[in-house]
């Protein structure tokens, strides 16, 4: 049931705790990835507490045209769907223009993952930072 979920900033450290663990253990996590990132996540309301948060992303705004998605974690398909409407969401919100990510060169499970969530590898002039070792993907916001 999609009506008993919300979408909210994750402020506490043990639900970044939680977060981090999460992304960890299945999905899309950036080298990028640093302490400071703002986590955010869909939670169930009718769910006990271990139970309650059902997907997890990091972001940061490198840029006002950027919202950087650095990891990113889903129970099922279309918790992974609806994190990334939230996502765009505010970032359109936030005056984004595109969501992008940025891959490990190695790690082909996260570009298919990230594609298969709608992102393209196409990122010519977006002016995204050149780094040998990161593979950028974008989403339009």
């Amino acid at each position: 049931m999609v009506a008993d979920i919300v979408f909210r900033r994750l402020g506490e450290p043990a639900e970044r705790s939680r977060a981090r663990r999460m992304a960890g253990a299945g999905g899309f996590s950036s080298p990028r990835l640093t302490g400071s990132d703002d986590w955010s996540g869909l939670w169930r309301l009718t769910a006990n507490d271990s139970n309650a948060l059902v997907a997890v992303a990091a972001t940061a705004r490198p840029s006002p045209q950027f919202l950087e998605v650095r990891a990113i974690a889903a129970r099922g398909d279309s918790l992974w769907a609806r994190l990334l409407r939230e996502l765009t969401d505010t970032g359109r919100a936030q005056g984004a223009e595109w969501l992008v990510a940025g891959v490990a060169r190695a790690d082909a499970i996260a570009v298919d993952l990230l594609r298969g969530a709608g992102f393209s590898q196409n990122t010519t002039g977006l002016g995204l930072p050149e780094n040998g070792s990161v593979v950028w993907l974008a989403l339009p916001a």
